[in-house]
């Protein structure tokens, strides 16, 4: 469309679309679609569930956990379809339940399946903003603010303050789903816990193969990269000062590349290629062609179309429309930024990529008018994308979820809504108090 309107040539639309932000995105999807392809993923949740037992407060607490760690390194959508499943076959169905089980053990069946189904998908978003790789928007505001200020952001940076922000998110869902859904004495909520189903599909796994230490292994020393590139310990500045023209994004995709040229020793899995073959490589082009390439597209469509409001002079022009809001005091404003978003999010759109490739080059243009560092904005905004708890279609593990049947949408809007006003004051609290150390600007 720039072209044809005389904004923008081919060539500089096009760069947009191959820059090092995408080139991150591109390597984190193949490095995540690999740790699926080996079960790694499955491998680790089903063994630390069925380690707990019966107790069905811990269960849910582990099983936070094991989606949060997981959460940080994977799509939001890929580790909730892994999740997801693991927590319905837990509760032992309705149907199932013998009929002179007591109505109190029922209720605590139901009640126990909606906590844990809802946990899993709130779990999967706060912990994809976690770190930098974690989610599209996260990575939208790197490739945004490389572009518009020439400055990264550090992995290691994102990480000092969004993990806590992440940990505590997660604290009020543990609190909140406990409270509402696992609120039956534990021998009653025991009763329907199935964790004979867990143990017969940990049971048929085969035992663990070399390709999934090698992946491992490359997602280990990928992850080490990102965070020593430019962090300064004493003397240490970070490896990029000898390699300045080496970004986040050549790191991802060379693990990536290294992948498809390591041999595989066992049959390749059913993820790419047909079951039962010679897998020559631990990484393949049929599995990697599983990435998501519209989310790809949407993020440098993204790109490109920032870089055109800006040259078209429409980013000043709706800069200026913000100016009222020069009356307000800052914290206000940061305030107002989020509840907008997360509204935006949960109700109007159904993409949180799409929100921030919308609203982040609004905010970066309003930012200098309002007399605020853009990032006073941009951060908070971007943490606030991934603040879909409410409807069932605003973001995929909450689709996932409604999609078991377990609940009702009032479940999910109750308790989604008690959620978001968590999210929305924590955010506001880092916003107003720890960002600014972490990023060196000044605050309200």
């Amino acid at each position: 469309m720039w072209p044809l309107l005389g904004l923008m040539t081919s060539d500089e639309v096009a760069k947009h679309y191959c820059n090092d932000t995408m080139s991150l995105v591109l390597g984190t999807f193949i490095l995540s679609i690999a740790v699926q392809r080996w079960g790694i993923d499955k491998r680790l949740a089903l063994w630390m569930v069925t380690k707990v037992g019966r107790h069905p407060r811990l269960l849910m607490c582990v099983l936070m956990l094991i989606t949060m760690f997981l959460g940080c390194f994977m799509s939001n959508t890929s580790t909730a379809t892994i999740m997801t499943p693991i927590a319905t076959s837990l509760v032992t169905p309705q149907d199932q339940l013998q009929p002179d089980v007591p109505a109190d053990v029922r209720q605590a069946a139901t009640n126990f399946s909606k906590g844990l189904v809802l946990c899993i998908a709130y779990t999967c978003s706060t912990s994809g903003f976690a770190t930098l790789t974690g989610t599209g928007p996260n990575m939208i505001l790197a490739g945004l603010w490389r572009q518009s200020s020439g400055e990264d952001i550090g992995w290691l940076q994102w990480l000092a303050f969004a993990l806590p922000l992440s940990a505590l998110l997660n604290v009020c869902v543990y609190c909140i789903c406990c409270g509402v859904y696992c609120n039956s004495p534990t021998s009653v909520v025991a009763q329907v816990i199935n964790m004979e189903s867990l143990l017969e599909e940990k049971a048929q796994l085969p035992a663990w193969r070399l390709e999934e230490t090698v992946v491992v292994l490359h997602y280990v020393v990928c992850v080490v990269l990102w965070t020593t590139r430019t962090v300064t310990l004493g003397a240490f500045n970070g490896w990029g000062v000898y390699f300045p023209f080496v970004g986040n994004g050549t790191v991802a995709v060379m693990c990536a590349a290294s992948l498809f040229a390591w041999p595989a020793q066992g049959t390749r899995p059913a993820l790419g290629g047909a079951a039962g073959t010679q897998g020559p490589r631990v990484m393949d082009w049929d599995a990697a062609n599983k990435l998501k390439w519209s989310t790809l597209l949407l993020i440098g469509g993204g790109f490109a179309l920032s870089a055109g409001v800006e040259k078209s002079g429409l980013s000043n022009l709706i800069a200026k429309a913000f100016e009222p809001l020069q009356d307000l005091q800052c914290h206000v404003t940061v305030l107002v930024t989020i509840v907008l978003v997360v509204f935006i999010t949960d109700w109007l759109l159904s993409s949180n990529v799409a929100v921030a490739t919308l609203v982040l080059p609004i905010l970066n243009s309003s930012a200098n008018h309002l007399k605020l560092d853009p990032l006073a904005l941009l951060i908070p905004a971007t943490i606030a994308c991934s603040m879909s708890y409410c409807s069932p279609v605003s973001t995929p593990p909450n689709a996932i979820a409604f999609s078991t049947g377990v609940m009702h949408v009032r479940d999910m809007v109750s308790t989604g809504a008690l959620v978001a006003i968590c999210g929305i004051i924590l955010t506001w609290l880092f916003a107003l108090y720890i960002v600014p150390f972490v990023f060196s600007y000044s605050t309200c």
